[in-house]
């Protein structure tokens, strides 16, 4: 509570201010009353409060001259003016002598509890940037002395300021928050005076989806550069856990099953030859990091070592050329944003290596297979990743080797065949274009007339009309014959 003295020599104005409002609940108390600046003077130097309320106009000593005698022996607390209105020359008197506001008898309830608002909103600003200045020096700078006052201390970095609903959440926990900005990034520290907070309430506060990095609550009476230094540790695994909520305690829930490199390689290689369980393979694989909290650069080191060993551990067992599979992919490696990411690529890459090793050992011609089903299912809603799947390949692998031995995209494939049976039942039967169109695998008829056009340069209903006109033709001349 804040310190309130009241110095009038009207005992009723005195005495009444102690009843006028609940002082407690804007954090003040009344401790001390006093009926003349002499006795005023004495009161404030022995319990120097922070607000004193004075009368001007009194015996012995007034209130302008006490309160600047009090400031000549060291003491500045608010200062307020009690005056009426014939004694407004003196109030103005009393702001000049940097009094804080003044209030006109009677007093009015309602400006003195907006004193009292503008009083705390001022210290607790003050505050915060006295707080600001000292922690800057302690985190980033030379300072090593402890923050006194305070029991616990948890550092968070973000890449942008927290909310203002997510402050207030936090500091309904009675948790101070002190916002830093220090080289992009923002630091908000979090201060406590009673119990060590539990990091999971606070987590819940936070919103999800977005780096956040927490030390944690740490004993505040240590050196404080131990926060930055623990962020510091924290930035360097956003690569294996991006966009989350990173702490020392999360870190140590994320460790799980201990795997050896040596055998989470075998494995690897194994389930490339086998074409089997490969994401259960890569999954352990990525694990052996997530449990090391490898760094990024770390990471990208020994998965390209990796790679590379797999790929001569394969051509020992299988006579293939693997040519394609030496070259790019270090540099996909190494321009991977995020662990998550990387993890995708090495899938992807893998799983063409395994097809590629699967169609060396059973000698499977697959575009043939592909383009037979395709002329038995052409009427269905196919796509390359329809039928990737269908025939376990990886799409994107699967595209390439379609066009490199057909010539053509799988999708200008499968409009080819469409469209040769489309132009077949124009001229072999009576059904309606709309029929023709759905029998052929188009469900919107205008889509269907479009995609015909762009095929042939005519429209369905022409197509027709033409091959009639020539049927007509070839069937007179047979006659003249």
């Amino acid at each position: 509570m804040k310190k309130i003295i009241v110095v009038d020599d009207e005992q009723a104005i005195r005495e009444g201010l102690t009843y006028l409002i609940d002082w407690e609940h804007y954090g003040y108390e009344i401790v001390g009353l006093a009926k003349n600046g002499k006795e005023g003077l004495s009161l404030i130097m022995e319990l120097l409060p922070d607000v004193v309320i004075t009368d001007i106009k009194m015996p012995q000593l007034n209130g302008l001259d006490m309160i600047k005698e009090v400031k000549k022996q060291g003491h500045s607390p608010y200062a307020i003016a009690l005056t009426g209105y014939s004694e407004f020359e003196y109030a103005k008197r009393a702001i000049q002598l940097d009094f804080f506001s003044y209030l006109l008898k009677p007093i009015d309830e309602d400006e003195l509890i907006d004193l009292l608002n503008k009083m705390n909103d001022l210290d607790k600003t003050e505050h915060t940037v006295s707080l600001q200045h000292q922690l800057v020096n302690k985190l980033f700078g030379s300072d090593s002395m402890p923050l006194p006052g305070y029991k616990w201390v948890c550092g968070l970095r973000t890449r942008k300021p927290l909310e203002d609903n997510v402050l207030k959440k936090i500091e309904k926990l009675q948790i101070e928050v002190i916002s830093l900005s220090h080289y992009g990034y923002t630091y908000q520290v979090l201060l406590s005076t009673s119990h060590e907070q539990e990091e999971r309430i606070l987590e819940k506060q936070l919103k999800k989806g977005q780096e956040i990095l927490s030390t944690g609550w740490l004993d505040a009476n240590q050196n404080l550069g131990v926060l930055y230094s623990e962020i510091n540790y924290l930035s360097r695994l956003t690569f294996l856990f991006p966009n989350q909520y990173v702490s020392p305690e999360r870190l140590s829930v994320e460790t799980t099953e201990n795997y050896v490199h040596e055998t989470l390689i075998q494995e690897l290689v194994k389930a490339i030859i086998t074409a089997d369980r490969l994401k259960d393979a890569v999954a352990h694989y990525a694990t052996y990091f997530y449990n090391n909290l490898a760094f990024e650069e770390d990471v990208k080191w020994q998965m390209n070592q990796d790679y590379h060993f797999l790929i001569r551990q394969v051509r020992n067992q299988v006579t293939i050329d693997l040519q394609e599979f030496t070259g790019s992919f270090s540099t996909e490696i190494f321009e991977a944003t995020t662990f998550s990411e990387l993890l995708v690529r090495l899938t992807n890459q893998l799983t063409q290596l395994s097809v590629l090793v699967a169609e060396s050992l059973n000698n499977i011609d697959i575009i043939s297979e592909i383009l037979h089903y395709i002329g038995k299912n052409y009427v269905e809603n196919l796509s390359l990743k329809t039928i990737a799947e269908k025939f376990n390949y990886n799409s994107a692998y699967l595209g390439k080797k379609f066009r490199k031995e057909t010539g053509k995209s799988f999708v200008n494939y499968l409009e080819g065949i469409r469209m040769e049976k489309a132009a077949v039942l124009l001229t072999g039967s009576n059904l309606m274009v709309y029929e023709i169109s759905e029998q052929v695998g188009y469900k919107n008829v205008d889509y269907f007339y479009k995609k015909f056009r762009q095929y042939y340069k005519i429209s369905p209903n022409e197509y027709r009309g033409q091959e009639k006109t020539e049927e007509k033709i070839n069937s007179a001349e047979s006659l003249v014959l």
